[in-house]
């Protein structure tokens, strides 16, 4: 039979040496529940080998965390491919989303088509726009970069050339932050910003910068439909609305019939 008087003795005095309970269970074989009532009055100071193993908990909770949020973003990836892939596939929605970008970040004054952000994903998106919806090639297309002074320039171009999909001729000189005082944190930006421009000889830069803003214009006098956003059917309730081509093309014919002009305003010859 196991000596309790002895065993309380050795958990006591591995836990004075700073083990936790876990790996006291794991040397004496006794449950944590009666290690918690021998050890309540003993102070706990953990050593190097607690330290690491509290560590390595947090190590692998996090990345079951992260695996969990893994899986659950690619099965909401595949349900949005599958479920609204008719709205995403459409001209129609990237007409729309070209706009949408324009109108947060995209320059309103001059006569220069321009828009800038940090984010690849949106500037491939917007020169998608361009080449698809208003037949700009990509050849029309510069990049101008906005640095701080913590950001390598060669770096720099190198990860906007290879995510913008240009040619290095086709950046302008790069524009860098010497400004101090600043409150910022270092590292932010880490690839900095980048402005695209479209270039051309004649006037269709203007013209196009002028058709976007006139587009603004007609949007903004335009009164909302209920027609205009429909649930598409799916067999899940994500909660995720999004307008339906076929919905949108009758609203526009019924209502706002200079929407529905618009993609051939713009991608019309300048």
């Amino acid at each position: 039979m196991v000596d309790k008087t002895n065993l309380k003795e050795r958990a006591i005095t591995l836990r004075k040496s700073g083990y936790s309970y876990g790996l006291i269970n794991s040397l004496i074989q006794v449950p944590k529940s009666t290690l918690s009532g021998w050890l309540k009055d003993v102070l706990f100071t953990p050593n190097k080998i607690s330290i690491e193993r509290i560590k390595q908990g947090h190590r692998n909770s996090a990345s079951t965390r992260k695996k969990n949020k893994e899986k659950k973003l690619e099965i909401l990836k595949n349900n949005l491919r599958s479920e609204y892939s008719d709205v995403f596939d459409s001209e129609l929605f990237l007409f729309g989303l070209g706009l949408g970008l324009y109108w947060g970040d995209g320059k309103k004054y001059g006569s220069t088509v321009c828009i800038a952000n940090s984010d690849p994903r949106m500037l491939r998106a917007f020169i998608n726009w361009l080449e698809t919806i208003c037949g700009v090639p990509k050849a029309d297309l510069r990049v101008q970069l906005h640095l701080h002074q913590d950001v390598d320039p060669k770096k720099a171009v190198k990860y906007w050339r290879n995510k913008l999909c240009v040619q290095t001729n086709q950046f302008y000189k790069i524009m860098i932050d010497k400004r101090k005082g600043l409150n910022r944190k270092k590292g932010k930006l880490k690839y900095g910003t980048a402005h695209i421009y479209m270039i051309s000889k004649t006037r269709k830069t203007l013209e196009l910068h002028r058709k976007i803003l006139l587009t603004f214009e007609m949007l903004g006098k335009i009164r909302g439909s209920s027609s205009m956003v429909e649930r598409l059917p799916s067999k899940q309730d994500t909660g995720v609305r999004f307008s339906s081509p076929a919905h949108i093309r009758q609203a526009q014919c019924k209502h706002n019939a200079p929407v529905a002009q618009g993609i051939e305003r713009l991608s019309s010859k300048q």
